[in-house]
């Protein structure tokens, strides 16, 4: 989301007023917490259940999804998208996961949100996915275009392709001892991607190694090593209940780093919980957080302000980054992968504020741009979903593509890489 949507939507957004029957008949919706076993496929739904839990659906998205006046306002009529998931659903024995299917369906041209998700016994989000995909070929910058460094049984090592060829399907990774500039060869896409042409030759294509890699932990949630003499912190999960440090334990951990030259970081598969322990550690690093972001948070009946009798936003202005403020003065390498998401991507955010940083691995999962979720269950087909309360205003970010490494990797041992790397320099 550009800066001129984000002030258009949220920031001068107008109040939008709230019936006291509409808070009577959507609030006992909300639920805290929602365990395995309350997610339950019930399978005699009639239309008629469909159609009156559809239409408080539909109202609580008005009145508490953060992306509603982004997405959906002035673009859909309720009724005529209650219609369309009915007809694709059966006359009789309606299943309450099929029904999550055919809202998916019916909504998915409209939003692009990770967080907005349905309980189901499958993956049922309204997510759209870039995916990294890559070729065995890896090829060096050289006079006359890029030549093969690492061949495959498509194409010799030392064979030169034009610029023209290859440039759209380059991703940098790391250096060559020479300091020369080096690419693999793939695609960034939301669709699934099997081979590319370069040059008239056809490469097969592969998923990102990086992107499966998923430290096993050792000691907990984060715990760290040394490799090669080069110190390494992993940070598996930033979920609450999964920690049983406090944030005190992570400022301290990144103290004990401040006069070290080199410093890896992973972040590899971390996909998030609170953002108050990553901002601790940088804060113990570098002496120094700030994670460069506006906020919008719906405010009103169904967020904590039971009299008001309006929906407003309420928008926070975060500080800019102010890298002279940055106290760490060795290199820090970030890994990260697409497995990385909300308070995982709150940690590249924050690493931001370290004045020699570089980030390496994959793309991240690009999962922030609305959140803070509340979750919600319709009382005739017990369709329970989540969906946030809050918009995230990140520069550069967009849902789904999330932020990208500065130097790619596709390796099955993305720390070994970046350590045998640093050990070459």
């Amino acid at each position: 989301m550009n800066r001129i949507d984000f002030e258009a939507y949220y920031q001068k957004a107008a109040p939008i007023r709230v019936s006291r029957e509409a808070v009577e008949r959507l609030k006992p919706l909300r639920v805290y917490g929602l365990k395995k076993e309350d997610i339950i496929n019930h399978t005699d739904i009639t239309p008629k259940q469909v159609r009156e839990d559809l239409a408080l659906f539909f109202e609580l998205l008005r009145y508490c999804y953060s992306g509603y006046s982004y997405y959906l306002e002035g673009k859909i009529e309720p009724e005529a998208k209650i219609e369309e998931i009915l007809e694709l659903l059966p006359d009789t024995a309606i299943t309450t996961f099929a029904l999550a299917d055919a809202v998916c369906q019916v909504l998915s041209p409209y939003i692009n949100d990770s967080h907005f998700a349905f309980a189901s016994d499958h993956r049922t989000s309204l997510a759209k996915i870039f995916q990294a995909y890559f070729s065995d070929v890896v090829v060096c910058a050289c006079e006359g275009g890029y030549r093969v460094e690492n061949g495959s049984p498509q194409i010799p090592a030392g064979h030169l392709f034009a610029k023209e060829e290859a440039e759209a399907y380059l991703f940098e990774t790391l250096p060559g001892e020479d300091g020369r500039r080096r690419y693999l060869l793939g695609v960034y896409t939301p669709e699934e991607a099997s081979e590319i042409t370069v040059g008239g030759i056809a490469l097969p294509l592969h998923r990102c190694k990086t992107d499966s890699v998923c430290p096993e932990p050792q000691q907990g949630a984060a715990w760290e090593e040394e490799r090669d003499g080069i110190p390494v912190v992993y940070h598996a999960t930033y979920s609450a209940k999964d920690i049983a440090l406090s944030f005190e334990d992570y400022r301290k951990s990144g103290m004990r780093y401040r006069d070290s030259d080199l410093l890896v970081w992973s972040l590899l598969s971390n996909t998030g919980g609170h953002s108050g322990y990553p901002q601790n550690f940088v804060l113990g690093l570098n002496g120094y957080a700030c994670w460069e972001m506006d906020v919008a948070m719906l405010s009103g009946p169904f967020t904590g302000k039971a009299e008001a009798q309006e929906i407003r936003y309420e928008v926070y202005e975060n500080e800019k980054i102010d890298l002279s403020r940055s106290e760490y003065e060795g290199k820090l390498f970030v890994l990260q992968n697409k497995r990385v998401m909300s308070s995982g991507e709150s940690a590249l955010y924050f690493a931001r504020s370290v004045k020699h940083v570089t980030f390496v691995g994959s793309a991240s999962g690009g999962c922030g741009q609305f959140g803070d979720i509340g979750i919600y269950r319709l009382p005739n087909t017990g369709l329970a979903f989540q969906m946030g309360y809050k918009v995230f205003n990140n520069e550069n970010f967009e849902e789904g593509r999330g932020l990208l490494p500065d130097y790619w990797l596709d390796s099955s041992d993305p720390v070994g890489e970046v350590v045998r790397y640093l050990r070459t320099r």
